[in-house]
């Protein structure tokens, strides 16, 4: 299992961040890792997201939801053809912190060939993570 862990301390309400993140239709204005996502933000079902690793193609993916609870969390899980092969548990968590938020991505991988995964591809995503995070709270942040 390997693990991935960025977050961010943003001067706006849970719900505000919720708002942006949840507004998928937007990511490619403001988000320079995710670039596309689409779909019903509920549990059980898929997403069609688009990233872009530095370094790397952009890959498309479609996980799905575990946990959509506004102004708190989202998690989703993403496979490669089956599961325990290649396995993906991405979170992000809002909490309340003062008069803003903590915001917190994690991304777990696990399976079979999680082993063959460089440490190149882990901090590609998690230079990805820290971008985002960045572009959130200036997002949040604004007026």
């Amino acid at each position: 299992m390997k693990m991935i862990r960025s977050g961010v301390s943003i001067a706006a309400t849970p719900d505000r961040v919720w708002q942006i993140l949840a507004a998928f239709g937007s990511y490619a204005e403001w988000n320079p890792f995710i670039r596309e996502i689409s779909g019903v933000l509920e549990p059980g079902r898929r997403l069609r997201v688009k990233i872009v690793p530095h370094g790397y193609r952009e890959r498309v993916f479609t996980p799905r939801i575990i946990v959509a609870t506004p102004g708190k969390e989202l998690r989703w899980r993403g496979r490669w053809l089956l599961p325990g092969l290649f396995d993906g548990d991405h979170s992000i968590m809002i909490e309340p912190d003062g008069a803003g938020c903590r915001l917190r991505q994690d991304e777990t991988f696990s399976g079979m060939l999680t082993r063959f995964v460089g440490q190149e591809i882990l901090m590609a995503t998690r230079s990805g993570f820290e971008e985002m995070n960045a572009a959130l709270k200036r997002r949040a942040e604004s007026p």
